[in-house]
């Protein structure tokens, strides 16, 4: 049995069709993944001390952490600035969801040369468990004794 003439190349077109067809079908998209959580970020404020203020060595002060957002937990980290010791750290953990709260800890500054330079900066946790950090608080440790006049103690 023959096929005729014109069968052919009408084969060959309609299998051209389907494979060009396919290959559209196939391409990337995007794809649902069901509903994700919309959860806003917080933003992270050390109050206290402020950028560049002087505190006492060996000398109880004040870190206040604020988190403007819906947090679990909020901590502060102390650091020296030229090395990466971490001189103290604290955290609060809530049994539910704060939003837009301010935690005071008090904190004993290492006692250190005058001079030496402390980073902190506070950090809070959302219910998802991502974390959010401030920026960068730098203060400078006196040494009392040294500066009656200069160090105020709490």
């Amino acid at each position: 049995m023959s096929c005729p003439r014109h069968a052919l190349p009408t084969f060959l077109l309609s299998v051209t069709l389907a494979s060009a067809l396919a290959q559209v079908g196939c391409g990337s998209r995007e794809r649902p993944t069901g509903p994700v959580a919309q959860v806003d970020p917080v933003t992270m404020l050390v109050l206290e001390p402020q950028e560049n203020e002087l505190v006492g060595a060996d000398s109880m002060r004040a870190v206040v952490v604020q988190a403007l957002g819906a947090v679990t937990a909020i901590e502060f980290i102390m650091k020296r600035n030229s090395v990466p010791d971490t001189f103290a750290r604290e955290r609060m953990e809530f049994g539910r969801t704060q939003n837009g709260i301010s935690i005071r800890f008090d904190v004993r500054i290492p006692a250190l040369l005058t001079g030496a330079k402390l980073v902190i900066r506070g950090v809070g946790e959302d219910r998802m468990g991502r974390f959010f950090y401030s920026e960068p608080v730098v203060v400078e440790v006196i040494e009392c004794d040294l500066f009656p006049s200069e160090c105020v103690r709490e």
